[in-house]
């Protein structure tokens, strides 16, 4: 059977003795996906639970283990995690990151077995993969025992990697949607002469609008850390707003992909359309480098260990410094309000205890409040069309509500 072959495969008392716990333990239908045991299917975001070992064997590493989910076998190479050391019954083995190429220079695969294929929801066109791991040659990447810290500065890249994917397909709905209401002829009159479809519309302007802001502020600072010219604020303001922003614009675009579909009204809901593929690819951006929950506690994380916090609040006031506009008071003022608030709640939460309960609502009050200093920047530094403007006061009249904060509260959390 599959833990069989697992032992025969690895030839280690270790892991024989970690696959018998298992079974001892636990349901053994937990572990079996087409008659295979799974070693990672307990991972996840929790990459600590990683089972992979690797053996140093003269100048590389050999890597045994099972990927239950592999997003791209397609790729050239991966980084992954895995154990050089055997655990303890006090803790578990530290984890290292190597650096693995998919092929061998023959092109035969690099010490890797695909099981299967996995038949997902949306992406479809991209390989997701489970496969065993019967010898990679990899080659540790960072300090042995650090892997799950080194990873961790890949996150960046990933995760503005998938905002600005989110925000493409915002983008994307937007155009079609307004493309469609030139054409589309609904009670005499183009649906797009239609009040309600316009405010549609405009709502889904706004929101490509006001997220685009925000996933290219990112990648500015980004560069800036990349060519080593970022302070050391900046480098802690990057590292809290990149879990917020993956998770604000991940969950955007999944509800306007959704109402892409309705303002297309049947024709959206006809698979041949090519529209329905769009709210189930939008779906992945919510999962795929961390779930709204764990890019949440991710953020309480940078705030409390990483001096987030206080780097947002240097951001804040350094920005609001700068607007100097006289058109521009009374809805700096009204902002001033909105951080204030966040703030206040932030302390109050902390000190009693319930910071993780409000986690996911600081998240997108976070990113909301982002989005308002970047809107009041963009018009203070010129770009003071009517139109902008309207979006700030928008934006300020219905994000950033404060009794969103109190969720947890109000649900006895």
């Amino acid at each position: 059977d599959g833990a069989a072959r697992l032992i025969e495969l690895y030839g280690d008392e270790y892991l024989k003795t970690t696959v018998l716990k298992h079974l001892t333990s636990r349901n053994t239908d937990e572990f079996k996906t087409s008659g295979q045991w799974m070693t990672e299917r307990t991972g996840g975001s929790d990459v600590s639970k990683s089972m992979t070992l690797a053996t140093k064997e003269n100048d590389t590493y050999i890597l045994r283990g099972h990927k239950w989910f592999t997003s791209a076998i397609t790729a050239d190479m991966a980084f992954t995690l895995a154990s050089t050391e055997q655990a303890t019954d006090e803790k578990r083995a530290p984890l290292s990151l190597f650096y693995l190429p998919i092929r061998n220079k023959d092109n035969s695969l690099n010490g890797i077995e695909v099981e299967a294929l996995k038949d997902k929801l949306g992406t479809r066109a991209l390989p997701t993969a489970q496969l065993l791991l019967t010898g990679c040659k990899a080659r540790l990447v960072g300090e042995k025992g650090k892997g799950v810290k080194t990873i961790s500065t890949l996150f960046n890249i990933t995760r503005i990697y998938n905002t600005i994917s989110a925000v493409s397909y915002i983008r994307r709905a937007y155009a079609l949607c307004k493309a469609y209401s030139t054409q589309r002829v609904a009670f005499g009159k183009k649906i797009e002469e239609h009040i309600l479809y316009k405010r549609s519309l405009r709502e889904l302007e706004i929101a490509y609008q006001s997220n685009t802001l925000l996933a290219l502020f990112l990648p500015q600072i980004l560069g800036k850390e990349e060519c080593e010219k970022a302070t050391k604020e900046e480098k802690e303001l990057l590292r809290v707003l990149t879990p917020v922003a993956k998770l604000y614009t991940a969950k955007q675009a999944i509800q306007f992909a959704s109402e892409h579909i309705e303002m297309f009204g049947g024709l959206g809901y006809l698979e041949d359309s090519g529209i329905p593929v769009m709210l189930r690819d939008t779906q992945t951006l919510s999962i795929w480098e961390g779930t709204t929950n764990v890019l949440s506690l991710d953020m309480l994380r940078a705030m409390e260990k990483e001096n987030g916090l206080h780097a947002f609040k240097k951001f804040t006031q350094s920005y609001l410094e700068k607007i100097s506009t006289q058109n521009l008071s009374t809805q700096k003022k009204k902002l001033e309000i909105k951080i204030e608030t966040l703030f206040l709640f932030i302390n109050e939460a902390q000190q009693n205890n319930q910071i993780e309960a409000a986690a996911r609502d600081i998240a997108f009050y976070i990113a909301e409040v982002t989005i308002a200093i970047l809107w009041l920047d963009f018009i203070n530094n010129g770009n003071n069309k009517a139109t902008y403007l309207n979006t700030l006061d928008y934006w300020l009249q219905y994000k950033m509500n404060e009794i969103n904060l109190r969720t947890s509260t109000i649900l006895n959390l």
